[in-house]
């Protein structure tokens, strides 16, 4: 079996890689930690903050509108006696040594 060497190079690059985004990465947190509020990191910030309000906000209505469908959807299911089936199912369940105290006293 023959040995093959082609992903070498990609791997060396794949390692350089990463070690120049942990670089900036750690760069650009000490710069952002050791500007003012008025630096530009944080003004980059603000503005991209700015640009996806919108979105926010849209994707709050969606998540409203599906946790109402979801809400909706859940009562619809809902049977009279599902507290008494609740009930009959938690008394059903036994532990071995705790039969004692899922049992009835008289």
């Amino acid at each position: 079996m023959a040995l093959s060497f082609q992903n070498q190079g990609s791997a060396l690059a794949r390692r350089v890689l990463l070690v120049v985004f942990l670089v900036v990465s750690l760069t650009t947190m000490t710069v952002y930690a050791r500007e003012g509020s008025d630096g530009v990191l944080h003004r980059a910030q603000a503005a991209v903050a700015g640009a996806v309000a919108p979105l926010r906000s849209a994707g709050a209505a969606a998540d409203a509108a599906v946790d109402g469908a979801v809400d909706a959807a859940a009562d619809a299911g809902a049977d009279d006696n599902a507290a008494e089936d609740a009930a009959r199912l938690i008394g059903s369940v036994t532990l071995h040594g705790t039969e004692h105290l899922l049992t009835p006293r008289p």
